[in-house]
């Protein structure tokens, strides 16, 4: 799902950072602010500090974007600490500008900008010392180079784009532009300008349905509490080798529909991870055939309470100063594990005293 094509430059942008840079001579930088037209593609390297607050971030982003080329309608970033903040969703409204985060673990979606990340480098590697402090002084030479050479998408320079002329970069000093003093100029230089713009919006069309078709991925309709297995790639866990490890997880439902492209899982408490997934993600979950057993087993009721019975006893570890346990359940289709406080297991001591004679060095009451 390609972004909306702006329809004049700077009406929608991107931002990201780069960040565990070589702190620079003079000025203490370490990182550095990318800021791109998405219609233009003119790109802003801005030095910075890796630990940037939110309301130094508005500031550089008044200084170098607001006070020079106006206020946009759209700004989309991912899901950094600095964009997240109150602070900078409350500027945004105060502004009136859309604010979209990206889809959490999918950087196609700010993909602008993650490209110009590696352009960046690229130019700083190829000239900054051994030392590699010199980088802040490169800056705005690289800015330079990359808005005045040719955008595979637009087909011209971010500098044509935005001024309908190329810069000259030579010693002497350039030839000045004729003064537009008649009327016929500045209508011819204002029907220009528009076509140019149009150029824009139609090469970057024909951009994004390419892009589009050759992307590819998964042609695939989820429905409002349909069951997902969702990737564990992006999943911590206390196994010790991530290679290894489960590559699905759950069964999860469906509780919203963001896009065709994003939805919205209902995650138990135990998983703090954000619960929007990309449809690259996500995995249908197929129910076993007829005839076979429940996948779901019943609790059976003991004392008016409701009780599962465990499998086994995988892991444990301390949390809010609570001792937890990772059980797998029995009696499922599939492997199904889950988070639980040691007081919950007061019918599985025997699984518990097991699992501590197999695993001496786990924490333990």
């Amino acid at each position: 799902m390609p972004l909306k094509i702006p329809s004049w430059p700077w009406e929608g942008v991107t931002m990201n950072f780069v960040t565990d840079l070589p702190e620079s001579m003079a000025s203490g930088y370490t990182g550095i602010l990318i800021i791109v037209d998405g219609q233009t593609k003119m790109a802003i390297y801005l030095p910075c500090r890796k630990d940037i607050d939110s309301p130094e971030l508005a500031r550089l982003f008044c200084l170098n974007v607001i006070c020079m080329r106006g206020v946009p309608d759209n700004i989309v970033t991912d899901r950094g600490t600095q964009f997240t903040t109150r602070f900078c969703t409350r500027v945004c409204s105060h502004l009136s500008t859309d604010h979209p985060l990206s889809t959490a673990f999918h950087p196609q979606t700010d993909g602008e900008t993650q490209r110009q990340n590696q352009t960046m480098q690229q130019y700083l590697r190829a000239f900054c010392n051994y030392e590699q402090v010199n980088w802040v002084e490169l800056l705005q030479l690289a800015e330079f180079t990359y808005n005045n050479e040719i955008h595979a998408s637009t087909r011209m320079t971010p500098f044509s784009g935005n001024y309908h002329y190329h810069p000259v970069m030579q010693f002497k000093a350039p030839k000045q532009p004729s003064s537009l003093k008649s009327e016929i100029q500045a209508d011819t230089f204002a029907a220009g300008l528009e076509e140019t713009h149009q150029t824009l919006r139609k090469n970057l069309q024909e951009v994004q349905a390419r892009q589009t078709k050759y992307a590819g991925g998964k042609v695939v309709v989820f429905e409002v509490a349909d069951k997902v297995w969702p990737s564990t790639w992006h999943f911590w866990t206390t196994r010790p080798s991530k290679k290894l490890d489960y590559n699905r997880t759950g069964r999860y439902t469906e509780s919203q529909i963001i896009n065709q492209s994003a939805y919205e899982l209902e995650l138990p408490y135990t998983i703090r991870k954000h619960n929007v997934f990309h449809i690259s993600l996500l995995n249908h979950y197929t129910p076993p055939p007829a005839g076979q057993p429940p996948s779901e087993p019943q609790p059976t009721i003991v004392d008016d309470f409701d009780e599962w019975e465990v499998d086994r006893i995988i892991d444990s570890k301390w949390r809010d100063r609570k001792l937890h346990y990772l059980i797998q359940w029995a009696g499922y289709s599939y492997v199904r594990t889950s988070w639980e406080p040691a007081e919950n297991l007061g019918t599985a001591q025997e699984l518990v005293d097991e699992f501590h004679r197999e695993h001496p060095r786990k924490p333990r009451r």
